[in-house]
C-alpha cells in the first residue's frame, strides 16, 4: 500500500511539473509560443522542424518553416559542442541575409550562435515594387517565432539564452516578439528600431475598413501591412518586458535618434530595463565602424546577461 501511495505521489508531482513547464511556454525542451491573436493568421500547427540545405560544418544553410512557407536562413556555429546562446538577426526593410553574414560569423567566433534569414514574402531593394504586397511586419514576427521554435530543438542551442537583434524594420519585428514573450527572450539589441510604424499607419488610415487591397507608393504594400500596424501599439507592450535591452540610436540625419528623438525617449520611459547608446555622427544605417561598435557591444551584452543565469525564469 505504501509503495502504491509513493507511485501515485510521484505521478501527481510529475504531472504538476509538466503543467508548470507548459505554462512557461516550454515543453520537452522545445519553445512553444503562447497564443497571439494578431499572429494567429500567420502561424501554423504544423511541425516547425528545419530542413538542411547545405551543411558546411560550422555554417549551415537551412529552410525554417512557418507552415507551408519556407524561410531561408543560415546558422553560424562556434567551435565546440555547446549548448551555445543564440542571436537571431533581423535586418532592415528589404535587406537580404547577405548583409549580416559577417556579423553572424563574428558572433560565432565569440561563442554565440549567429542566425540570419530572409523574411518570407519580402523582396530586396532591387526587387519589383509589387514584391512587397504579401509582406507584413507581423508576418516577419511569425517568421522569427518559427526560427526560434526550430532552433530550440537543436542539441547545441541553449534555449534559455535566446537573444534578438534587429535593425530598423527588423528591430520593430524583433521587439514585437520580445515584448510579447518576456519569458522566452533573454534580451534584445535594437538598432534604430522603427517604432514610428504604428502611428504612421494609423495617421494614414484612421479607419481600418478604409484600407484598400493595394496601397501604392515607392514600395507597393498590401492591405495586411497597414491593417496589422493599425491593430496595436508597440509602446503598450513595453512595460511587460523586464529583460535587459540595448537600444542604439544615431545622431546624424536621417536617423530616428536625430529626427524622431521623442520615440527613443518614450521607449526609454516605457521599458523597465533599457540602456540607450547614441552613436555620434552616425545616421540610420550604422554603416562601417559604428556597426562594428554595435557588434562588440552586443557580444559583451550577451555575455553579461548569460551570467545572470536561468534562475530568473
Amino acid at each position: 500500500m505504501r509503495t502504491m501511495k509513493k507511485i501515485i505521489t510521484i505521478l501527481i508531482t510529475a504531472a504538476i511539473l509538466l503543467c508548470l513547464c507548459s505554462s512557461c511556454g516550454r515543453q520537452e525542451g522545445k519553445i512553444i509560443f503562447p497564443e497571439d491573436d494578431l499572429l494567429a493568421g500567420y502561424r501554423s500547427e504544423k511541425d516547425l522542424d528545419m530542413e538542411m540545405i547545405r551543411d558546411a560544418g560550422r555554417i549551415k544553410a537551412v529552410h525554417f518553416h512557418r507552415g507551408d512557407t519556407e524561410v531561408y536562413g543560415e546558422i553560424y556555429l562556434p567551435e565546440g559542442d555547446g549548448p551555445f546562446p543564440v542571436i537571431v538577426i533581423s535586418g532592415g526593410f528589404a535587406t537580404s541575409h547577405y548583409a549580416y553574414q559577417g556579423m553572424a560569423s563574428m558572433y560565432s567566433e565569440n561563442g554565440i550562435i549567429g542566425v540570419v534569414y530572409d523574411p518570407s514574402d519580402m523582396g530586396d531593394m532591387g526587387a519589383d515594387p509589387y514584391d512587397f504586397i504579401e509582406w507584413s511586419v507581423l508576418k516577419e514576427a511569425a517568421d522569427i517565432e518559427s526560427i526560434i521554435s526550430a532552433l530550440s530543438k537543436l542539441p547545441y542551442v541553449d534555449d534559455d539564452n535566446i537573444f534578438l537583434w534587429g535593425h530598423s524594420m527588423g528591430g520593430f519585428a524583433s521587439a514585437y516578439v520580445g515584448f510579447r514573450n518576456p519569458d522566452l527572450i533573454k534580451g534584445m539589441i535594437l538598432v534604430e528600431p522603427a517604432f514610428y510604424l504604428n502611428e504612421d499607419a494609423k495617421e494614414q488610415f484612421p479607419d481600418i475598413d478604409m484600407i484598400p487591397e493595394i496601397v501604392p507608393g515607392e514600395r507597393i504594400f498590401g492591405r495586411s501591412f497597414y491593417k496589422d500596424l493599425c491593430s496595436f501599439d508597440i509602446y503598450e507592450y513595453m512595460p511587460d518586458y523586464d529583460r535587459n535591452i540595448l537600444l542604439f540610436a544615431g545622431t546624424l540625419s536621417p536617423s530616428i535618434g536625430a529626427d524622431m528623438p521623442e520615440l527613443i525617449e518614450r521607449a526609454e520611459k516605457s521599458l523597465p530595463s533599457c540602456k540607450t547608446i547614441y552613436q555620434k555622427g552616425t545616421d540610420h544605417y550604422f554603416n562601417g565602424m559604428p556597426m562594428l561598435f554595435v557588434i562588440d557591444y552586443t557580444i559583451d551584452f550577451v555575455e553579461d546577461n548569460i551570467q545572470l543565469g536561468s534562475e530568473d525564469r
